[in-house]
């Protein structure tokens, strides 16, 4: 706040910063960068909306996942939710697509804000917001094809914190479920699948990881990379999630080599976490 990067007004409200003008230009140096590192990787900007109807979450389980997070707007007899992820939304994207085989994986890359109801005394600076601006990207493939994504997007992330100067000292979360499947959607079959995809993909890209368990999303396990500060505090930054339950929930299709209808498995992956918590950390 003293260099005049961001503001906190009361008017506005606690948890939703502004951006200034010295902030802007490493906010846009950083959002571009990233871009530049996708560009060439088969990656397509899209855009989605800042609310939608309550029944694309409902559909999505975030509605009765996290129900107490959502910022709820009604107009008339219409219930809408602030979009507390982009995921329910790109998935619709696809979906209004008839997409073959030869066309997989179709990847979806946008910067785009969110909204969550962050506990008031939680709320810091940057790190900690209700306004948060993810550099979000969602993958729709095969599963013999989820390992050489894995690997490129592993790519991106080192290429990343390499020229941000924290690499050199990371762990990765190989974060998994708990005994209580009663938490997660989906088949163990799917699961099963899912978690050893990704343990493949850690070794084969000699990841400095470690199998935790009762850390995966409520729809899939997922790589989480911690990076230290320069003080020496721990953060869940970059993220890589492997997700069977949305494309089924969605009812995703694709047209298959004997064509047939087969489901994609979608990839969240996210390099900066979100811009302002990057920003307050760096």
């Amino acid at each position: 706040k003293e260099l005049k990067l961001f503001t906190i007004s009361e008017l506005v409200g606690a948890g939703l910063p502004l951006i200034q003008p010295r902030g802007m230009i490493i906010r846009k140096a950083v959002e571009d960068y990233l871009w530049e590192l996708h560009r060439g990787k088969g990656y397509l900007r899209v855009w989605t909306p800042h609310l939608a109807k309550e029944d694309l979450y409902v559909t999505s389980g975030h509605a009765a996942k996290f129900c107490h997070e959502l910022f709820r707007v009604t107009w008339g007899e219409d219930k809408f939710f602030m979009n507390p992820m982009n995921c329910p939304h790109h998935m619709q994207i696809y979906a209004d697509n008839q997409f073959s085989y030869r066309e997989m994986p179709i990847r979806y890359f946008e910067p785009a804000t969110v909204y969550r109801d962050e506990k008031s005394g939680q709320l810091s600076g940057l790190t900690r917001v209700r306004a948060i601006t993810q550099d979000d990207g969602h993958l729709f493939c095969r599963v013999t094809q989820i390992g050489e994504e894995v690997s490129t997007i592993v790519g991106i992330i080192r290429k990343f914190y390499e020229t941000m100067g924290m690499m050199s000292d990371y762990w990765v979360s190989l974060s998994v479920r708990g005994e209580d499947r009663s938490k997660y959607l989906g088949t163990d079959e799917a699961w099963d699948t899912a978690e050893k995809s990704l343990e493949e993909a850690a070794k084969a890209n000699n990841l400095n990881y470690k199998r935790i368990e009762g850390e995966a999303a409520f729809y899939g396990p997922k790589l989480d990379f911690i990076f230290k500060d320069s003080i020496g505090r721990p953060w869940q930054l970059a993220t890589i999630q492997c997700d069977f339950n949305l494309p089924e929930r969605f009812q995703l299709e694709f047209i298959n080599e004997a064509g047939e209808k087969e489901r994609p498995v979608v990839i969240h992956r996210a390099i900066s976490g979100s811009l302002e918590r990057f920003m307050g950390i760096l």
